[in-house]
């Protein structure tokens, strides 16, 4: 068997429908074998490969798999793989190589160390979990095992694998060693054998005692699957449930214990809800504890009894030292935690106390989105339109937003109905990754209703992926909202800088033009007339539709004003 042939099966053994890349002389053999399951999907660019790559991974939970050339193939998998790393999804970057005899000679876009040449493991080192590269067919049947397992294992992430050309279409030899990590399988990440009985019993007896518990459920939560598990031991519990940006739609939105999340685009009257609750007891699942979140409830973090919950042991101590640190992943975790407390008998004796304020915090929320006007100034309003649109969604869609001021005002905004039913990226907020995810996205869930909702700045970078959702038929809505500016920049100049707009601005384009030439039907909203219209339009439209949406670059986001108290 070649050795691409064995990369191949590998994968299709895994249950990988697709692979996103772009191809490049010295990966053909690979890309040539990716005929189905998975089939190979022609990106436009390398990054945005990896970020429809890193779209399917986190709607499958199986592993995304990205191809890509040396050279600029590498460079361009940069930005994908690095937003990638640190949201810890699990892909699998395969790259080409030039052929061994080479290496150091000066073959053409040559990836090596040399010469000014960009090593692929220098390149990919600090942001994968391993950077591998084969260079003995004796152990390459090893190497890609443990690229695969290493990738799901523990908390995923990406795995770089370098393949050199002559390498890719060689025999390999009868196998002699036993192959990659033990792995047992899961939505994306691997399961321990149980957890640490000692720290959950001390867990299970702080709740039990706890007059006020809080459960703050972070992206972690959402690798391990453990969404429901959450939800009913927040049930079991009484405890109200606040989520990290990241895990923002870690429950439903209408769950009557869910408060919705700290960070960006936050209910400006979260933070005074949770102090006037005043949580004694802190159960903090899966969360990294980042200051853009936790720095508002400091003061409540430093007087509550804190237990951590992680796969990952550095966590348990970073940045908030725990009373109980729970070194397990989060689904076994919960799920352990449960059956303790209902063989306690009675267990934690609250009577459903929590969810009288719950709901009336919920009902506030749901009231102030209703009255977003759809007026600023002489343009239709961007919070106007995302609120419309939240409304008129089916409830099974998934929302992607995109950098920017439309990424506020969809956080603040749209309540998913079901849990999974808002994506972020947050770890390194690139711009137009929403694009290529929401594409991976629609590609794994085609009988769902998939939304990118972006902007004129990110569409300009990697709107061209769109033609890929196009030439498949994707079932997609693609929500472009042009204010001919960066407007989160133009937001920081006005403020900071005393209204100095130096360049920020983005020519008028005309992007329901642009995308109908891909092939993409495409409804305008040019004035508030249009909104309801355009928006019932376009969701009646099969496949791939957009929706382009001219707003004023001066509309301050809802999540940057007390869209709460005006509301009022």
């Amino acid at each position: 068997m070649q050795l691409c042939t064995y990369i191949y099966r590998r994968l299709h053994e895994r249950g990988i429908r697709y692979a996103f890349g772009v191809p490049g002389s010295f990966v053909m053999p690979i890309w040539q074998e990716f005929s189905q399951a998975p089939e190979i999907v022609l990106a436009r660019q390398e990054t945005g490969a990896v970020f429809m790559a890193d779209g399917w991974a986190r709607a499958t939970g199986r592993l995304g798999v990205a191809v890509a050339t040396i050279g600029p193939g590498l460079t361009n998998c940069v930005t994908g793989v690095a937003s990638a790393y640190r949201d810890s999804v699990p892909l699998l970057v395969l790259t080409g190589q030039a052929p061994t005899a080479t290496f150091g000679r000066g073959a053409f876009l040559e990836s090596y160390v040399l010469d000014r040449s960009v090593s692929p493991a220098d390149l990919f080192g600090p942001i994968t979990k391993a950077s591998m590269e084969i260079v003995d067919l004796a152990n390459a049947r090893f190497q890609v095992d443990t690229a695969i397992d290493l990738a799901l294992a523990g908390r995923p992430g990406p795995v770089h694998l370098s393949v050199p050309f002559d390498l890719q279409e060689t025999e390999l030899p009868d196998e002699q060693v036993s192959p990659g990590l033990e792995v047992s399988e899961g939505p994306g990440i691997a399961r321990i054998g149980g957890a640490p009985g000692e720290a959950l019993s001390a867990t299970a007896a702080a709740l039990t005692r706890a007059r006020r518990p809080l459960i703050l459920v972070g992206w972690g939560c959402v690798l391990s699957g453990a969404m429901e598990a959450v939800a009913e031991l927040a049930v079991m519990v009484d405890a109200p449930v606040v989520a990290t940006t990241k895990s923002v739609s870690c429950l439903p939105g209408d769950h009557p214990l869910f408060l919705g999340h700290l960070g960006p685009g936050q209910r400006p009257d979260l933070v005074s809800t949770l102090r006037d609750y005043d949580p004694d007891t802190v159960l903090v699942l899966g969360a990294s504890m980042s200051s853009y979140y936790t720095q508002p409830i400091g003061d409540i973090l430093k007087r509550a009894f804190v237990i951590r919950v992680d796969i990952e042991a550095e966590q348990l101590q970073l940045r908030q030292r725990p009373q109980v640190a729970v070194h397990a992943d989060v689904s076994t975790a919960t799920t352990a935690l449960a059956a303790i407390l209902k063989g306690e008998g009675d267990g934690p004796s609250r009577t459903g106390s929590s969810r009288t304020f719950v709901r009336e915090f919920q009902e506030r929320g749901r009231a102030a989105v209703a009255a977003q006007a759809m007026t600023f100034g002489d343009s239709v309003s961007m919070s106007g339109v995302v609120a419309r649109l939240a409304e008129l969604l089916p409830a099974t869609a998934v929302v992607v937003p995109d950098a920017g001021n439309h990424w506020l005002d969809t956080l603040s905004l749209f309540r998913a109905p079901l849990a999974g039913g808002l994506q972020l990226n947050c770890g390194l907020g690139a711009m137009g990754w929403a694009i290529g995810a929401s594409i991976g996205m629609a590609l794994a869930r085609p009988g769902i209703r998939t939304v990118c909702v972006t902007g004129d700045g990110s569409i300009l970078m990697h709107g061209c992926e769109l033609s890929v959702a196009a030439e498949r038929g994707a079932n997609l809505l693609v929500v472009v909202f042009n204010n001919r500016s960066h407007a989160r920049v133009r937001i920081h100049q006005q403020n900071v800088y005393a209204g100095d707009i130096r360049a920020s601005d983005i020519s008028d384009i005309d992007f329901t033009r642009w995308l109908s030439a891909m092939g993409i039907p495409t409804f305008g909203i040019d004035g508030p007339d249009d909104v309801e219209t355009s928006l019932r339009a376009a969701l009646a439209t099969p496949g791939v539709v957009g929706v382009e949406v001219k707003c004023h670059p001066d509309e301050v986001p809802a999540g940057l004003r007390d869209w709460i108290g005006a509301s009022a």
